[in-house]
């Protein structure tokens, strides 16, 4: 008789529950799975696949596992939570049991065969499916080796998606989160110590590198109301809490602040996020970064530091013209004037059409000044028109003649039309 440990097993190796501070190294992985009676099962888990190794039976290590199964014709709905600290969970096989309560002496449990290693690459890892895969099954044991009923998947995948890391901005005066797309200002502690209030009204006139509109961190970014516990729900909810997040999802802690300034401050940080404590005082969500914790301070008496962050990704202005970097032309002006003069098409002018690209540019760059962005839009496209034709071989009414300096001063024309909403 086979058992759940016989299907697909692979090596022996311990699930364990991760302390918290190690949940920022981990990716969650969310399931989907139909079963071959029309239950399904969803859900997501923790994988590390980096803390340890073959020769010493500890591929990996799952956590924070919060899986469902719902009822079809052959077996019920289950929850999987806190499984027991059983064997044969490797990096292509998970084995969960939980107890049976209506049945004395009795467990369900699932196996999930990945049909390749989970990594912290992330991706989507297909299941095995069929009889050979893994399955949900009724047992007569502890450890769900005496199947009594079972059911098989016949579709299902889990998906995990990597944390992206930080991108320096504004020459390292901010930092922009591609996972929560806002950015950070580098410095945590450059608001001092004060009420909330004040922090509010100072982050509100906040100039760095010539970019303003910063604000303090959400607590609820949705706006739901609940200020979610970060090490307790799954990747995608913790993205409701954008302190929590960086601190149990990024790895942003008081032992490990990098790229920013030292975060361990055990008064920890506002949020904007209000709260309404005993004796109908207004207080105010604070996150700290030595153990992750959030608490509640009372906005009239806590005073502490403010962290600026801006919605969106963020460009200075280098050159003070009122343009944004990622919206002027002069980052494709700049390029242009490098390229050697041969590289042009000569029309009787000595420097060849390099005045021809830059002059447009320039008028480009007024349109964009003025407001005008469609015209500015239209007159890239335009010009885009006299660097279209490599491929192979540059066509006779281009301005660039060389394939690879076509191509590339194409592309940030692209780059800047996709930047002003084209």
């Amino acid at each position: 008789m086979k058992n759940l440990y016989q299907i697909g097993a692979l090596c022996a190796c311990v699930l364990s529950l991760l302390s918290p501070g190690l949940q920022a190294d981990t990716l969650t992985w969310h399931l989907d799975i139909t079963f071959n009676d029309g239950g399904t099962a969803t859900g997501s888990f923790n994988y590390d696949a980096t803390s340890g190794r073959h020769d010493e039976f500890s591929i990996g290590t799952f956590s924070n596992i919060n899986i469902t199964t719902t009822a079809g014709t052959i077996l019920g709905g289950t929850s999987y939570s806190q499984p027991k600290p059983i064997a044969q969970n490797a990096p292509s096989l998970l084995i969960l049991v939980e107890e049976l309560p209506i049945i004395p002496e009795s467990t369900i449990g699932i196996s999930l065969r990945f049909d390749g290693d989970l990594t912290d690459a992330g991706g989507t890892v297909p299941l095995v499916t069929g009889l050979s895969g893994g399955r949900e099954a009724v047992c007569f044991d502890s450890e769900c080796r005496l199947i009594s009923t079972q059911r098989y998947p016949v579709t299902g995948s889990v998906t995990a998606i990597p944390i992206l890391p930080l991108e320096s901005r504004l020459e390292d005066l901010a930092y922009y989160d591609p996972n929560l797309d806002i950015t950070w200002s580098a410095s945590p502690f450059m608001s001092g110590i004060y009420l909330w209030d004040r922090q509010m009204t100072w982050v509100a006139g906040l100039d760095i590198g010539g970019v303003t509109g910063w604000r303090l961190p959400s607590g609820d970014v949705n706006g739901d109301g609940i200020v979610v516990d970060c090490q307790s729900v799954s990747f995608s909810d913790c993205m409701d809490n954008e302190m929590g997040f960086i601190y149990w999802r990024e790895g942003i802690t008081g032992d490990t602040p990098e790229p920013f300034d030292f975060v361990g401050l055990a008064g920890g940080f506002f949020t904007s996020t209000e709260y309404l404590v005993v004796g109908l005082r207004r207080g105010v969500w604070i996150n700290g970064f030595i153990h992750g914790d959030q608490i509640v301070g009372v906005q009239s008496t806590y005073m502490t530091f403010a962290w600026a962050v801006h919605d969106g990704d963020v460009f200075g202005d280098s050159d003070g013209d009122g343009i944004p970097d990622d919206l002027d032309p002069d980052f494709i002006a700049d390029v242009v004037i490098t390229l050697p003069i041969g590289v042009f098409a000569n029309n009787g002018d000595p420097e060849g059409q390099r005045n021809g690209v830059l002059s447009r540019l320039a008028d480009i760059e007024q349109d964009i000044a003025d407001g005008d962005i469609s015209g500015a839009i239209r007159a890239l496209q335009n010009l885009r028109r006299k660097v279209d034709g490599c491929g192979a071989t540059a066509d006779r009414n281009d301005w660039i003649t060389d394939c690879s300096s076509q191509i590339e001063v194409r592309d940030l024309i692209d780059l800047l039309i996709m930047n002003l909403g084209g």
